[in-house]
């Protein structure tokens, strides 16, 4: 054997695209992962690691997934490197103003579009395409060359000038350079024009062929900080087989159950703490994204029905004010919401009794964009009626959006008292605990007097209550409109 340094050279080949049969300068033996040639190596742009379980799926069905996929910048060059790839299933097409580049017989290893910008010399932009086979496009500025050669575990394709003089080379990995990347999470590219992942996924399993996507049905228990989502039959046997893909910091246990009762196999995910989730179901794999809620959804409203449990707010004979405050925002307010591209975070969803400064709290805990508390009325005099809505002038400042406590009450008192046809009682400011000590844009609703006869019996009226429902639902989608939150 020759020598290079320290390093042996092995007999091994480079591809038609690279040298034409020279010999490496290196041990094409050595997992390419473990070390990383200093004469070559600049810079590493990213890092994905596919799914096991994911990966396991496919190579049942004869098909490869790249296990792993690695962006780096070289010297005269930018390089991909691909595990679980060989050079003979790359195809390279020159197509004018991008490269496309198709790995025979896989599937690309997230289920999801997903683009990356990282402003290298030459891989200025790489997207996955959801084709038949992992497909990839690569824009460029100019006119570039390509080069491919086999590693033990994999393969790696060049990009360079074609006036590049010397082609660069990988031959060893440094453990330091793959390290603590993230896997998904790219802190490098937060600047960039483009999304890293329109789907980020978290969890993973292969569900099986028989499960549709609309007979998936689930529970946000973020009361217990509980995700469950339930999928028809007893699918546990199934399920078992593949190990879930999971990368879920703040997921304290993950749960497989079957409800005998409901026939129905649930997918429980324990937090530590309340988690935002969305799922998509494609080819029968099931990803799911669990991260902090402000991560998971663009917009976040907090819905607060007023008093609960022991303390039932105002009175009148057996009308409780804590059953019309629950009426309107549980039973008719939330559901306005369903597929709008709001989340709904209540402060309580039973009768019960929620200290008020845990209720202003909440806001801040889920990351919310403002925060509503609906309330009746009352007063000694019986003549005095009317809408009124209250905001605290010492938390009045604008959100990120530019949405403010003051702009909000007044959108909101216009549109109910339109809607309810009551009097306007004003727009007023108070030190209530809930808006005062509150972290967002914050009021409270006071929707008429139950002292009030006329008031009193739209109180009591399930349509009025629909209503002041439909009215919240109308004013916040309206609010987003003007105040987007650019997430």
């Amino acid at each position: 054997d020759e020598k290079t340094g320290n390093l042996s050279v092995q007999d091994a080949v480079l591809s038609d695209r690279a040298h034409g049969g020279k010999q490496l300068p290196f041990d094409a033996q050595m997992p390419v992962e473990q070390l990383l040639s200093k004469d070559s190596y600049q810079k590493l742009l990213f890092s994905l690691t596919s799914p096991r379980q994911f990966t396991t799926y496919y190579l049942e069905k004869g098909l490869q997934v790249p296990e792993k996929i690695v962006g780096l910048s070289c010297k005269n060059s930018d390089a991909i490197y691909f595990r679980g790839i060989k050079n003979k299933q790359l195809k390279i097409e020159d197509q004018s103003d991008c490269l496309v580049l198709t790995l025979a017989n896989t599937r690309h290893p997230f289920l999801s579009y997903f683009y990356y910008a990282p402003e290298a010399s030459y891989l200025t932009y790489f997207r996955a395409e959801k084709e038949k086979y992992a497909t990839f496009l690569l824009l460029k500025s100019s006119d570039l060359i390509t080069y491919s050669y086999d590693f033990a575990d994999g393969c790696v394709v060049h990009f360079a000038s074609p006036q590049a003089k010397e082609k660069d080379h990988l031959a060893y990995f440094y453990q330091d350079a793959v390290m603590d990347t993230g896997e998904t999470h790219f802190d490098t590219v937060k600047a960039s024009p483009f999304p890293v992942f329109d789907k980020k996924v978290n969890f993973m399993i292969k569900l099986p062929d028989s499960i549709s996507e609309s007979q998936i049905t689930w529970e946000d228990d973020y009361e217990n900080n509980r995700i469950i989502l339930k999928l028809p039959g007893n699918q546990t046997a199934q399920l078992k087989k593949y190990a879930p893909y999971q990368r879920i910091a703040k997921l304290q246990n993950y749960l497989l159950q079957y409800n005998a009762a409901e026939n129905k196999t649930n997918l429980i995910f324990i937090t530590t703490e309340i988690q935002g989730f969305r799922y998509h179901l494609d080819n029968h794999i099931l990803s799911i994204q669990i991260d902090d809620p402000r991560k998971v959804y663009d917009k976040i409203v907090v819905l607060d029905a007023g008093h609960g449990g022991i303390d039932p707010g105002t009175l009148r004979g057996k009308v409780y004010e804590k059953n019309i405050n629950f009426n309107v925002i549980h039973l008719y307010a939330v559901p306005y919401f369903k597929d709008s591209g709001i989340k709904i975070y209540e402060t309580r969803r039973t009768d019960v009794k929620i200290p008020l400064d845990t209720r202003a709290a909440f806001a801040k805990k889920v990351g919310a964009d403002f925060f509503i508390s609906f309330h009746v009325n009352s007063i000694n005099n019986s003549s005095v009626s009317g809408t009124s809505v209250y905001y605290s002038a010492s938390n009045n400042a604008p959100n990120d959006a530019g949405l403010t406590s003051q702009i909000l009450g007044s959108q909101m008192l216009t549109r109910l008292v339109s809607v309810m046809n009551t009097r306007n009682a004003g727009l007023l400011t108070q030190r209530f605990v809930v808006i005062h000590e509150n972290s967002v844009p914050a009021i409270l609703i006071e929707i008429g007097f139950i002292t009030n006869n006329k008031d009193y019996a739209k109180l009591i009226d399930p349509s009025y209550q629909k209503k002041a429902a439909k009215a919240i639902y109308d004013v916040t989608k309206d609010l987003f409109g003007k105040y987007p939150t650019g997430r």
